[in-house]
């Protein structure tokens, strides 16, 4: 009996000691961290649509979800025959081959919509997301709560909490601005992700 209680607290100091050691490494690869955003594919597409460009320079994002130093642009101009005006649609992937529309490597995403005369305000679009068990079909919903957040420039968005059906949905960041809806998304973001990173797409 002595020799299995010698044996077993062996083995749980040696279960100790790697758990000690891989502790670090665990913490440093879930911390939140952010990095720049290549948008030099898309740049001069959009350069010549003369819509005001509201692009964030960098995202916020943990390691876990995704890892690169840098993020790479894709897509560009939004084509609809039925609009004078043109928007723009801008997925930010992990790899720069990412092919333009492949939801496997979009992180986040950045759009301006042209508004229609007909175009429900934003609250009211996603009046269905605060109604009594509305988001009880999805798989998993974020702790975030939907509502308008100021920034810290004093602009105002609307933040609308990523839910998880088939796959990961996108926390978004939404406002309207001289005749355009613009929408910043993060695959899977949290609130205090997104809304810096969001803060980065004014000055540009």
């Amino acid at each position: 009996m002595s020799r299995l209680k010698v044996l077993l607290t062996v083995c749980l100091s040696l279960v100790l000691i790697c758990l000690l050691a891989i502790a670090p490494a665990f913490a440093q690869s879930n911390q939140v961290a952010s990095a720049p955003i290549n948008y030099q594919r898309v740049t001069p597409d959009l350069q010549q649509l003369g819509v005001p460009l509201h692009l964030p320079t960098k995202l916020v994002y943990r390691n876990t979800l995704v890892g690169p130093n840098t993020f790479f642009a894709v897509g560009g101009v939004m084509t609809d025959p039925n609009m004078e005006q043109q928007g723009y649609r801008v997925q930010i992937t992990n790899s720069q081959n990412c092919l333009n529309g492949s939801l496997s490597c979009i992180i986040a995403y950045a759009n301006a919509e042209p508004l229609r005369a007909d175009q429900v305000d934003i609250e009211s679009m996603y009046a269905w997301f605060r109604a009594p068990g509305a988001l009880d079909r999805y798989v998993r919903v974020s702790s975030d709560s939907i509502g308008w957040v100021r920034l810290s420039n004093g602009q105002s968005v609307y933040f609308v909490p990523w839910v998880m059906g088939a796959g990961m949905g996108f926390a978004q960041a939404m406002w309207d601005e001289g005749g355009y809806r613009y929408t910043i998304g993060l695959k899977g973001g949290a609130r205090a992700w997104l809304l810096p990173m969001a803060e980065t797409a004014f000055g540009r």
